[in-house]
């Protein structure tokens, strides 16, 4: 590692103590780092707005510095430029970060003594239409969900999977995840958990009004449709779609979400003793 980025959420690291400890140590050890400059927001917004417009074309890796939210997020702005991120704990549960603030600065010795490596994760692609037309689309690393807008108790989903109807169902919403969000909120929901290298998509309704509706699991070369049904006369907007949490569109009846396994790939660096089945051990418990 020579060049590294450091991607800081400002409510978890306020006074950018651990921040400056990083950059610090990176000097240290004779290579290079690189800050974005933040263009929006205040040290209370948990939502992160940087400037990545001069990042440097020799980054080596992004140091994700946060939570999974964190994490997420740098995930969906690095993708299209293929380099690996490392994400450092410094919220909670931190179940996709690598690293705990604890194990600073042990862990970057990991990346400077190359004793690490790089995991592929399968990320989906989601387009919203709206009369047969294209308003939006996106990338997830975690799942892309549609949940009830407004004073809506439940909302009206209609499941496709390769144009055929799978399910119709009354519910909360509905949660579309990879196998790395298979232990978000697809797990809440009752959606099993999922190794991440496996090639499928977790189909998990939220709260369904009946008792036959159960996650599902599809292969990754499927598409999942979702139509949003019949609404309230009173209401306009039905339900609201989210990739990662984050980007959100309001939905109407008849708005269609196609989702399906993306071309590209988040690249999320792995320490050497970091195991998948360990970090389940450790936060989540017997499973």
């Amino acid at each position: 590692m020579k060049n590294i980025a450091l991607l800081t959420n400002y409510s978890k690291d306020k006074d950018l103590f651990y921040t400056r400890m990083i950059a610090e140590y990176i000097t240290k050890k004779g290579a290079g780092y690189w800050l974005p400059e933040r263009i929006g927001g205040d040290e209370d917004d948990d939502e992160e707005h940087y400037d990545l417009s001069s990042m440097p074309d020799d980054i080596d890796c992004v140091l994700a510095l946060g939570g999974d939210g964190t994490l997420l997020k740098v995930a969906r702005e690095m993708f299209e430029k293929r380099i690996p991120v490392l994400g450092i704990n410094l919220g909670t549960l931190g179940f996709l970060t690598s690293a705990e603030r604890g194990e600073l600065p042990k862990c970057l010795d990991s990346l400077f003594d190359d004793s690490y490596s790089i995991e592929e994760r399968m990320m989906l692609r989601g387009t919203v239409y709206h009369s047969n037309e294209k308003i939006m689309e996106n990338v997830a690393l975690n799942d892309i969900i549609v949940t009830r807008a407004g004073f809506s108790r439940l909302v009206e989903v209609k499941i496709y999977v390769n144009g055929e109807l799978l399910s119709v169902y009354g519910a909360d919403g509905v949660i579309i995840s990879t196998p790395t969000g298979s232990t978000g909120y697809s797990l809440s929901a009752g959606g099993p958990i999922v190794f991440p290298k496996t090639d499928v998509m977790i189909i998990s309704p939220i709260c369904p009004h009946s008792l036959q509706a159960r996650s599902i699991v599809v292969s990754g070369t499927d598409r999942i449709e979702i139509e949003i049904g019949k609404r309230r006369k009173t209401q306009k907007e039905e339900a609201m779609v989210t990739f990662d949490g984050r980007i959100a569109e309001e939905l109407e009846t008849g708005d269609r979400i196609e989702v399906y396994k993306a071309k590209e790939t988040t690249q999320l660096v792995r320490l050497k003793g970091k195991s998948f089945y360990q970090a389940l051990r450790n936060k989540i418990g017997n499973v």
